[in-house]
C-alpha cells in the first residue's frame, strides 16, 4: 500500500529536492509551500507522515504543529531545519515530534530517516524488523512512537527500563527532556548529567 507523504516548505527547490528523493512507486509525494496551505491539506487528506520546514513566512513549523495536534491530528512529522535548538527541540516534543534532519540533507539521510519513522508506525513489527532490532533499539522505537503519540510517561518508563542494560546518550537525553518537559528539573538534570558522561 501506499504511504501518503506531505511536504511542506516556502523553497519550491527544497520540496523538489524532498520529492525526487522520495519518489517511488510506494510513495505519494503532497506539497504545501506553507503552514496554512499544509493545515488545509491536512484536513482534507489523511497523510502517513509530514516533512515539515521550521522557519517560514507567515506561519512557522511549531506553530503550524501546535495546530495541527489542536485537531487532535497524530500525523507523525519529521522536522527539518539548519537552526534546531535545545529550545526548538523541547517545543517540538512538546508536539510529538522527536525526528529532525538538519540542513543541508541529502537523499540517502532522508530516505533513512523517513524509512525508519514509517515503519516505527506500521500497524505491526514484521519477524525480520524485530530480529534487526536488539532489544535497545526495540524499546528505543516503541519510545518514539509513543512520544509521536503524546503518551509521554509511557515512553519514559520505557527509555528507563531501557537505559539500565545499555545506557547510551540518545536515551538519556529523551528521558532528561521528558522530565524538563513535565517541570521535574532535578531528575532532568540528573538524566542530562548521564548523557554527558563518557562511560567505559
Amino acid at each position: 500500500m501506499k504511504k501518503n507523504i506531505l511536504i511542506v516548505d516556502d523553497e519550491e527547490n527544497i520540496r523538489l529536492a524532498l520529492r525526487y528523493a522520495l519518489m517511488t512507486d510506494q510513495v505519494e509525494v503532497s506539497e504545501a509551500d506553507g503552514g496554512a496551505n499544509a493545515l488545509e491539506l491536512t484536513g482534507k487528506s489523511s497523510f502517513d507522515l509530514i516533512l515539515l520546514d521550521l522557519r517560514m513566512p507567515q506561519m512557522d513549523g511549531l506553530t503550524f504543529l501546535s495546530l495541527l495536534r489542536a485537531r487532535n491530528n497524530r500525523i507523525p512529522v519529521i522536522l527539518i531545519s539548519a537552526y534546531t535548538t535545545t529550545d526548538i527541540a523541547l517545543d517540538a516534543i512538546k508536539h510529538g515530534v522527536i525526528d529532525f534532519l538538519a540542513k543541508p540533507v541529502t537523499p540517502p539521510q532522508i530516505r533513512d530517516v523517513v524509512s525508519e519513522v514509517l515503519q516505527r508506525h506500521c500497524d505491526s513489527v514484521s519477524d525480520e524488523d524485530s530480529s534487526r532490532l536488539n532489544p535497545f533499539q526495540l524499546k528505543m522505537s516503541q519510545a518514539k512512537r509513543m512520544i509521536n503519540h503524546l503518551d509521554f510517561e509511557n515512553a519514559k518508563m520505557s527509555l528507563v527500563d531501557a537505559v539500565k542494560n545499555e545506557n547510551r546518550q540518545e536515551a538519556n537525553l529523551l528521558i532528561a527532556m521528558l522530565y524538563e518537559i513535565e517541570g521535574d528539573f532535578v531528575k532532568a538534570e540528573e538524566y542530562y548529567g548521564s548523557a554527558t558522561t563518557r562511560r567505559a
